[in-house]
């Protein structure tokens, strides 16, 4: 009997990372203008390309019971065991969904609640594949997953409040931000705490928003692995990258940088900015 690793599709584990690591991904769906896509259906130039057509009208649903399940089904079967780790249940109703399906499998299916997002969750999820391919238990598995969450922090400064405005994700703070957008062009910067997306500043020029995003993680170092990742702004990630490194006092090229996938899209625009560091034990 062996571990699987499940994720949804806003884990952003590439398919190419799926298939060396022996993860399952479960997709959620894209909604752009009145079409709908299984999420890692379109290409980001073809996804980008529709949206723009769409003015921007997009959303985003989460899987069946039922695709989890089928995944789920298939693995058990085959006497195998599932960890499933999904995006924050905070922001989603994927985790919900995802736990549901997996109550009728018992204890061969075990679904996790990350309260992270996109590649602060892939990182976990590959350590996770990697261990669980050694023949680790379920136990030893969901400990490195629990052990994982704690260490990490991850922030993410908006370039434009249009996205998350539809999505509701920010509906507290959203008059406060809508206010100061108008009159300072400010961009918002946000904690993942506990799952939630917490206002932690708001800065008037994406330049120095991207300091104060640096500036905020480093805070919560020392970190053995750094990561920024973005949307459609890979100049501004590369810039960011440079000042993180310096920042911790790693490796420029341990910098892993990497662009969102669509359901973060969907919800954050064009121009996001994130920062993600692990701490060591």
């Amino acid at each position: 009997m062996t571990v699987k690793l499940v994720v949804d599709s806003a884990t952003d584990v590439s398919p190419e990372e799926a298939e060396t690591y022996g993860i399952e991904i479960v997709p959620l769906v894209i909604r752009i203008g009145n079409e709908e896509f299984k999420d890692l259906e379109l290409s980001q130039d073809e996804f980008w390309e529709k949206v723009e057509k769409a003015g921007g009208k997009v959303g985003t649903s989460t899987p069946s019971a039922g695709a989890f399940a089928d995944v789920f089904r298939r693995i058990v079967e085959n006497r195998d065991e599932v960890v499933c780790l999904c995006l924050s249940g905070r922001l989603s109703s994927t985790y919900e969904t995802a736990w549901a399906a997996g109550a009728a499998f018992g204890d061969a299916v075990t679904v996790i609640d990350s309260k992270l997002i996109s590649h602060a969750i892939r990182y976990i999820a590959i350590e996770a594949a990697k261990l669980a391919s050694t023949g680790a238990s379920k136990d030893e598995v969901v400990a490195l997953i629990e052990d994982l969450k704690a260490r990490t922090s991850a922030f993410l400064m908006l370039d434009t409040l249009d996205y998350i405005q539809r999505g509701g994700r920010i509906a507290a703070v959203m008059p406060l931000l809508k206010r100061l957008s108008k009159a300072f062009s400010i961009k918002p910067i946000f904690e993942v705490r506990d799952g939630n997306l917490e206002l932690v500043a708001y800065v008037r020029s994406r330049k120095k928003a991207i300091r104060k995003l640096v500036e905020l993680l480093a805070e919560q170092g020392p970190f053995m692995r750094i990561g920024i990742y973005h949307s459609r702004a890979p100049e501004i990630a590369s810039h960011a990258a440079d000042l993180l490194s310096q920042a911790v006092g790693l490796p420029r090229e341990t910098c892993d940088i990497r662009e969102l996938g669509q359901v973060l899209d969907c919800h954050g625009g064009p121009g996001v900015i994130g920062a993600v560091g692990v701490r060591p034990k």
